[in-house]
């Protein structure tokens, strides 16, 4: 074992354990084969958004509910807008949610981020913007919502290191993965080179990307 992963071990290892709701809940995840933020992920994740103090935020890809139950425990003036494609997942969020006792704060809607950003866009302007879903769509999904988030607005995204391919050697990768690699590859160095927007990749959890819009002029 490396240094590197060592260190993941170790952080990971001195993260408190979590409330029995979302230990279920990962349980859950883990049997249904449902991905959810790694450890230190979600913790970096929460803790950027307690010192931002976002009081209405955007998900884009709710799956079972966990990362924005778990935001919306660790900062009770918060309030989530989701978005899911699959309608059985949704309900299962909702569930969860109401089994956290978040749910007067989490709207989770059913339908394809793209094309449901008109109903979206009626909950704007939003404080953070949170991308977890089809990770070849991440530019797109970036370029929809930004406009909707506040001028001091942050958008968070995970998986942009996806298992450390997108940094590492590609060659035997199959095409598929190879094509995921390239488009969070072009993703990342594109944020890092926009002229409008702040950006830092934090290599905690799957990698996460960490976007603000830049000010003056």
């Amino acid at each position: 074992m490396d240094g590197k992963e060592q260190t993941k071990r170790y952080i990971d290892d001195i993260i408190q354990p979590p409330s029995a709701v979302f230990n279920e809940m990962e349980h859950y995840a883990a049997k249904h084969s449902i991905p959810i933020m790694e450890p230190s992920g979600i913790e970096t994740l929460l803790q950027l958004l307690r010192l931002q103090k976002p009081l209405r935020l955007l998900e884009i890809g709710t799956a079972i509910g966990y990362s924005a139950i778990r935001m919306l425990d660790a900062l009770p003036e918060l309030t989530v807008i989701s978005i899911e494609q699959d309608a059985d997942l949704a309900e299962t969020a909702r569930k969860n949610a109401e089994r956290a006792g978040v749910a007067d704060r989490f709207t989770v809607l059913n339908g394809e981020a793209l094309t449901s950003a008109p109903e979206i866009s009626a909950y704007a302007p939003f404080d953070a913007v949170f991308i977890d879903a089809a990770k070849g769509q991440y530019a797109r999904f970036f370029d929809t919502f930004a406009p909707m988030t506040a001028d001091t607005g942050v958008i968070y995204a995970d998986n942009v290191l996806f298992k450390g391919i997108v940094a590492g050697s590609r060659d035997h990768l199959n095409r598929s993965t190879k094509a995921l690699a390239k488009k969070l590859d072009e993703f990342n160095r594109r944020l890092a080179s926009d002229p409008e927007w702040h950006t830092v990749i934090l290599d905690a959890g799957d990698g996460l990307a960490v976007t603000k819009r830049k000010e003056g002029p």
